[in-house]
């Protein structure tokens, strides 16, 4: 399950829960206590819609409210959470005495369907976080070459146009120097939310160096290439970052390249780096496109 959502606005997500999971499991002990020992239950047991009443049934349904789509491995767990309360609260509600093998085997089989579901969900926040860069939440350098080369893959099979564009924020050292590099992650982070705001949503982008970012910019062509990455200069430029002063203009020059089936991942990532130093020796805030050994501007200062 590719859980990437997980970044900006979404980043508390794995620690919520993991949170309401802890919960969960002291739920199932309450459960025992009500219904081996005689402790009064709660309605988190006993009332007619028990999983709402639970933290797990909680963070569910603050999730279709966050989310669109909802990813289906939540809506597996909600099921088998709802199915597991259910169970419980059946049981609970019986007469008292001891429960026979085949119920209690039963709520067993329950528990054990809904641990099931959310182990792969707990799995997937670890593997989402570790691939996402800290400060920016943009995805990190650490899984970019899978993807890449799926990209690459999908467009010798289609022949479809996509590319690889590579930026770098101008003058960044002297916003460090002049402020501090306090000042400079806010920077960083207000770039990455620019990134997240305008990029097409099959588009990705990776931290892949200090104020380096790469993108991948799937069924891309030269000329809408250049329109995305015009998109992200102007928001750039529209920034105002406290931190430097409102009146500070945040550019970044581009270099692009075309993923082409017989040239490698790491040929076409080396092609979008010179094209992008080309675009610093023409001035910066612009984009250039790599074409055969010398790369050629195609976009230019707003």
């Amino acid at each position: 399950m590719d859980l990437h959502f997980v970044r900006a606005v979404d980043a508390g997500l794995p620690a919520e829960f993991e949170a309401a999971l802890a919960d969960h499991r002291q739920w199932l002990q309450r459960w025992h206590s009500a219904r081996l020992c005689g402790a009064i239950p709660g309605n988190d047991i006993v009332a007619t819609d028990p999983a709402e009443h639970c933290a797990i049934g909680r963070w569910l349904q603050h999730q279709t409210a966050r989310m669109t789509p909802w990813p289906g491995p939540f809506a597996s767990l909600a099921d088998a959470h709802a199915a597991l309360h259910a169970q419980a609260r059946q049981l609970a509600l019986a007469e008292p005495g001891p429960l026979s093998v085949p119920d209690y085997g039963l709520l067993l089989a329950a528990v054990e369907a809904f641990e099931q579901l959310a182990r792969p969900i707990q799995l997937a926040f670890e593997r989402a976080l570790s691939d996402l860069d800290p400060l920016t939440w943009l995805l990190n350098r650490r899984g970019r070459r899978v993807a890449l080369e799926r990209e690459r893959a999908r467009s010798r099979r289609g022949g479809l146009a996509a590319a690889i564009a590579i930026g770098d924020l101008d003058y960044f050292k002297s916003i460090n120097d002049a402020h501090g590099h306090s000042a400079g992650d806010h920077v960083l982070q207000s770039v990455a939310e620019v990134f997240l705001t305008e990029l097409r949503p099959y588009d990705s982008v990776y931290r892949y160096g200090g104020e380096e970012f790469l993108f991948c910019l799937p069924s891309t062509d030269g000329v809408t290439a250049q329109l995305v990455l015009d998109r992200l200069r102007a928001g750039l430029s529209a920034l105002t970052v406290p931190e430097i002063g409102g009146d500070a203009r945040i550019t970044m020059s581009f270099g692009i390249a075309p993923i082409e089936a017989d040239v490698t991942v790491e040929e076409t990532i080396e092609r979008a780096d010179r094209a992008l130093y080309a675009a610093k020796r023409a001035g910066r805030n612009r984009v250039v496109s790599w074409h055969g050994p010398v790369p050629i501007a195609i976009g230019a200062v707003a």
